[in-house]
């Protein structure tokens, strides 16, 4: 199982290179379980559907979601089936280059 914590789940970069292993999770078809944010985007991120999404990020609910996924199969089994649709349909590399080029006004 992945965690993206600290009250956000979003693939902004940062020193840490947390996006990076975020999408490293997506690809391989973990069980991701994070904290919604004001950056968490309802474009990527579905509650229960590729994500399991805490709307606090505590102990409490940490463990209550942790143990929900740990005694759930068909969840973990729908919540790895979607990340890796998720990586495929949104992060993959050649999405990414798409969305560079065409940024960049280039034809690819």
């Amino acid at each position: 199982m992945a965690w993206a914590g600290n009250g956000q789940l979003n693939l902004q970069g940062n020193s840490a290179g947390k996006s990076t292993a975020l999408a490293a999770a997506f690809q391989a078809g973990l069980p991701i379980l994070g904290c919604k944010g004001k950056l968490t985007d309802p474009n990527y991120f579905h509650h229960r559907e590729n994500v399991y999404l805490i709307d606090t990020c505590s102990e409490e609910t940490a463990h209550r979601a942790i143990k929900e996924l740990i005694n759930d199969d068909a969840l973990r089994q729908i919540l790895r089936e979607n990340a890796k649709k998720t990586f495929m349909q949104k992060f993959s590399w050649d999405i990414i280059a798409n969305l560079y080029c065409k940024g960049l006004k280039i034809d690819r």
